[in-house]
């Protein structure tokens, strides 16, 4: 928690406006998906299904197969838990349906189902596109395919398993993928080897969102290499997620913004 304090403090004495961005098209995009008052039919719905988690008192066995959670420490967890303290915040997962709505991507990848809330936003951000998640815990992954078909979403294709095993297959055979958002396995070692198979099989247009990227002393250590990595030509830092583009349309900045 004090780590957190700090990176958030040393975040906010860093972070400019984005007016100040000096890439314009960057900065039109930053300008359009931070947006918060760009508002969709969509979070309505979604919304309505952040709540109905969060009440749900049903009780699942959690599978972490990564670092696990900091305030949830039993294995055995309420829904309404996991949706109170593991799902992305929504105005962070409004910024993800945005960034597809804005480049109109066709094909997301999502390392970390949970509960499927945040999948809902890639899915109803295009729901001509595609969208592929992934998830080891089964019991996590049951109820999101619940609120998959609550919710009518014909284009998520879910894969279960653990990441070492089901990414590679999949990023090797989805190389036309826009967004990759890696939600999962919170540890220095496993982001950078998700980094890197991504950097094997992507092409320069994808864009890369890291969750939690200050969490702990390894995922800020992880983030700093990656924006250090010689393929990447720009980043944004929002504190709780980052943003890392390859195309050198939007080099060469390295941000961090306040959200």
């Amino acid at each position: 928690m004090i780590f957190q304090i700090t990176a958030y403090i040393r975040h906010f004495y860093n972070a400019k406006n984005i007016s100040k961005v000096t890439n314009q098209k960057l900065r039109d995009l930053l300008d359009d998906v931070l947006d918060e008052e760009k508002r969709y039919y969509a979070f309505l719905t979604l919304g309505m299904l952040r709540k109905k988690m969060k009440k749900d008192t049903r009780e699942i066995q959690v599978l972490d197969l990564g670092a696990g959670s900091k305030k949830l420490k039993t294995s055995v967890r309420s829904i309404k838990h996991i949706a109170a303290l593991s799902v992305k915040k929504a105005k962070y997962a409004e910024i993800l349906f945005r960034l597809i709505s804005k480049n109109n991507i066709d094909v997301s990848i999502e390392l970390g189902t949970s509960l499927g809330i945040t999948t809902s936003y890639l899915s109803m951000a295009n729901k001509k596109g595609k969208v592929i998640t992934l998830e080891g815990c089964p019991e996590t992954a049951k109820i999101a395919k619940d609120n998959f078909t609550e919710l009518r979403l014909k284009n998520v294709t879910q894969v279960a398993g653990d990441f070492d095993v089901t990414f590679p297959k999949v990023i090797k055979e989805n190389p036309n993928v826009g967004l990759l958002f890696i939600d999962g396995n919170h540890t220095e070692e496993a982001t950078m080897r998700y980094f890197n198979i991504a950097l094997e099989f992507c092409g320069d247009n994808v864009i890369l969102v890291f969750d939690d990227i200050h969490w702990s002393k390894g995922m800020d250590e992880a983030w700093k290499k990656i924006i250090g990595h010689p393929r990447v030509q720009a980043s944004v830092d929002l504190y709780e997620m980052g943003l890392v583009f390859l195309s050198k349309d939007y080099s060469a900045e390295h941000c961090a913004i306040v959200v």
